[in-house]
């Protein structure tokens, strides 16, 4: 962390997309429609990127949601998540992934994959 500077990660989860949740075929509504990831090319990507990580979600315990949250945390100290919740539930979920010690070459994994989507 330079000069006390942090990071404010705002809508980790990309509206819901990194949940793990949507179906291939959701079709984006609202808000969602003109943001990047929900392109369709962007939205199948992702889900396979996804897909690519549920062994580790099995390795943690944990859900996709968990995981990515997880990831963003696991990038160091300077990071802070700002994820909105719409339940009780959801913010219990949420703060599973605080609880997360992911090995680093399961991070390095995580960035090489999101990287290869994100171009």
């Amino acid at each position: 962390m330079e000069n006390g500077i942090t990071i404010q990660c705002y809508s980790p989860l990309e509206m819901g997309l990194l949940s793990g949740t949507f179906p291939r075929d959701y079709k984006p509504v609202g808000a969602q429609i003109p943001k990047k990831w929900f392109q369709p090319e962007n939205m199948q990507n992702a889900m396979d990127m996804m897909e690519s990580w549920k062994p580790l979600c099995e390795k943690y315990d944990c859900t996709i949601a968990n995981l990515a949250l997880g990831w963003i945390l696991a990038q160091g100290d300077f990071l802070n998540l700002l994820s909105g919740s719409t339940t009780v539930d959801e913010i219990r979920e949420n703060v599973k992934s605080a609880e997360l010690e992911l090995d680093p070459e399961d991070v390095a994994f995580m960035r090489e994959s999101a990287e290869a989507i994100d171009k």
